[in-house]
């Protein structure tokens, strides 16, 4: 099996900096389900599409961390330790930020 990642971060800040209404979240959507409704394209159903302010300045922080690189690497050395097995499956591997501290 190979582990590769889908970077989620940005995509979501971009998401998180438009207004919290309607228009947002069907671009969440769009992003979650591409064009056809029902399908999983972009793994972030773990986001709140609605997320407040706390919630972009954690996923900066993860940014400046650099999570996704580690990620990255970490992935690496695992498809490097896999490599002698017959299962060529890919896996998608993504990061989610869930949030409801106060509920809704």
């Amino acid at each position: 099996m190979i582990f590769e990642l889908l970077p989620t971060i940005d995509i979501m800040l971009a998401l998180y900096k438009q207004p919290r209404n309607m228009e947002r979240f069907r671009e969440y959507l769009k992003t979650l389900q591409g064009e056809t409704k029902g399908d999983l394209v972009m793994p972030i159903s773990g986001f709140n599409p609605m997320a407040k302010e706390h919630v972009v300045i954690k996923l900066a922080e993860l940014k400046e961390l650099q999570a996704e690189k580690i990620i990255a690497e970490t992935l690496a050395g695992l498809n490097k330790k896999l490599t002698r097995q017959v299962n060529k499956n890919i896996f998608k591997v993504a990061l989610n930020l869930s949030d409801d501290p106060a509920g809704g």
